[in-house]
Order: C-alpha cells, then sequence, then structure tokens
C-alpha cells in the first residue's frame, strides 16, 4: 500500500483603482501579491519494513498585475485594451495525491512550478438603438501549464501530473445584444468563439509540440431567445453548440463519441414559466430537445424533462 499526506496555503492581497486621464479616457490598474505554502507533505509505503519520507516545506511569492484603457470614441462606440498576468499554484492533489489501486495509479509531482499566464485583450463596442455588439481579440501566453493526463486504455489506469513549458491561444469573441427584437418582450443574445490553443514547449515531451491543447474546442456558440409579451408568462429557448476537442496530449483520441473523449456539443433546450398567483411560479420544460448524443469524458445527459413550483416572498 502507498499513501502521501500534504497540505497547501496561500495568503493574498488585491488592490483596484481606475483614473479618469480625460472625460473619454479611463485606465483601470489592479495588482494581486500572493504567498504559497506546501507544507506537512510525505509518502509512505507498506512493507517489510515500512518506508516513510517527508517532502521539504516549500514557500513561493507571485505578484500579478494588470492594466485596462478604456476609450469612449464616440458616444456609442467604447474601445478597450486589457493586459495582465496571472498565476495559478498547483492544488494539494496536484502535489501530493501520489496512489496506487487496483484500478488507478496517480503518479504527482511536489515539485510542480507555478502555472504563469499573460493575457492581452483588444475589444471594441457598439451600442444602436436597443442592441449592442462587441467583438474581441484575446491572447493566453501561458508558462508551466498544469496538465494532468489519464491514460484509461490500460489496467490500472495511469495519471500524471507535469509541467509543460508553453502553451499559446489566440481567438475571437463577438456578442450580440438586442432587445424587444421586431417583437415587444422578445430578446436575444448571441455569441461565438473561435480558438487555438497550441503547445509551443513541452521538453518532457517534444511529441506534443505543434499538438492543440486539451478540451479547448475551436469553436464555440450559443443563442438564447426569451419573450415576455404574453401576460405572467416566460418562454425561453437556447441553443449551444461547441466542436470536438482532445483529451489526449498527442490528439491520437480522433474518435471522441467514447468515455473519455470530448465530442462535439449540439442541444436545443426550451423552457416556459406561468406566474399563476401572487409569488407562485410554475415552470416546465425540455433540455437537449433533439436527443443528440455527446460525450464529455461521460455522455452528457440526453432527451431532459423537468418541472418546478416555486414560491417567492418578495
Amino acid at each position: 500500500m502507498r499513501t502521501t499526506r500534504g497540505k497547501t496555503a496561500i495568503t493574498a492581497v488585491y488592490a483596484q483603482d481606475a483614473w479618469r486621464l480625460h472625460p473619454a479616457l479611463t485606465l483601470t490598474g489592479g495588482l494581486r501579491y500572493e504567498q504559497f505554502r506546501a507544507f506537512d507533505g510525505s509518502q509512505y509505503f507498506a512493507g517489510t519494513p515500512p518506508v516513510q519520507s517527508a517532502y521539504p516545506e516549500r514557500t513561493l511569492h507571485a505578484s500579478s498585475p494588470k492594466l485596462s484603457l478604456a476609450w469612449v470614441a464616440l458616444d456609442d462606440l467604447v474601445l478597450k485594451a486589457s493586459a495582465g498576468k496571472g498565476v495559478r499554484f498547483p492544488n494539494v492533489d496536484e502535489l501530493f495525491n501520489g496512489t496506487k489501486t487496483g484500478t488507478s495509479i496517480t503518479f504527482s509531482d511536489p515539485n510542480l512550478k507555478p502555472e504563469v499566464s499573460t493575457a492581452l485583450e483588444l475589444s471594441a463596442e457598439k451600442t444602436w438603438d436597443q442592441h449592442s455588439l462587441r467583438v474581441s481579440y484575446f491572447r493566453d501566453d501561458s508558462t508551466d501549464t498544469i496538465l494532468r493526463q489519464t491514460d484509461s486504455t490500460v489496467t490500472p489506469s495511469v495519471s500524471r501530473v507535469s509541467n509543460v513549458d508553453r502553451v499559446l491561444t489566440d481567438g475571437i469573441e463577438a456578442v450580440w445584444q438586442a432587445s424587444n427584437l421586431g417583437l415587444k418582450g422578445l430578446d436575444l443574445e448571441a455569441n461565438a468563439t473561435w480558438a487555438n490553443a497550441v503547445v509551443k514547449e513541452n521538453t518532457r515531451n517534444p511529441a506534443t509540440v505543434g499538438r492543440q491543447w486539451l478540451r479547448i474546442p475551436r469553436t464555440r456558440a450559443s443563442l438564447q431567445a426569451s419573450y415576455r409579451g404574453i401576460e405572467n408568462w416566460l418562454l425561453a429557448a437556447a441553443w449551444r453548440y461547441q466542436s470536438a476537442s482532445y483529451s489526449n496530449e498527442l490528439n491520437l483520441d480522433t474518435n471522441h463519441n467514447v468515455y473519455g473523449g470530448m465530442s462535439k456539443v449540439n442541444k436545443l433546450d426550451l423552457r416556459a414559466s406561468w406566474r399563476f398567483a401572487k409569488g407562485w411560479d410554475w415552470a416546465f420544460g425540455v433540455d437537449n430537445l433533439m436527443n443528440n448524443p455527446s460525450w464529455q469524458h461521460h455522455t452528457l445527459p440526453q432527451r431532459s424533462l423537468h418541472t418546478s413550483l416555486s414560491y417567492s416572498l418578495k
């Protein structure tokens, strides 16, 4: 038998302020400072004789600054540029959960480095009548990204945690909102995101360089509509789509419609809510109306009916 244990603690302080440089120009800045500790880490092997060893305590510090500049170029047009740095320290499971059972083996790493992300976003937002449209370009340059990779094709399954030197993500996002669209009480919101996340450096496994990063679909889109034009009724519909992605670091899992796979998602949900008395609401609906199968490591629910009854004191 092999058991491990350990603890982590984070202490942080954050400050943010905004400066009006000009009636049409606002600069917002922020800074987060963190201290991370990993301590009381140890591993124990049952045997003859048993072996127990302790991991040394680690203390790390990190600063995460951010800046955002917003320019009201026109009364109905806002341009914004934002840049920042973020740090994610490894959690206790990633550091210390080295276990072995009859069905699985986990290799964690008590010397994991923190994950550091340098992000940039440029956006433009336009409003007119009862519409708004925002288009953004974003880039996330991540170093020492923490990867947890599980190979479930062998028995027992094997999980490993490690740092990947560099992952670069570029993307474009568009969001459109409209109120009373051609009909009083009809509101719509649509958004679409295209992202390309690629491994740029990985000294532990150079074969992954140039591969798509895990669990990030290239395309996401959604459309939501709600209608309040009938007294005491709320009608809503929501459609969501995302393309297939990879759960294998070498992108070898080309059949996404299996356990452990990340298939495309294409689902339509409908919902209605009726206020039949003061404070009382009855809601009913159907999720995944078209009964499309999809997998996100496991199967997602197919067509499902639901109803609820609620009362509010307001």
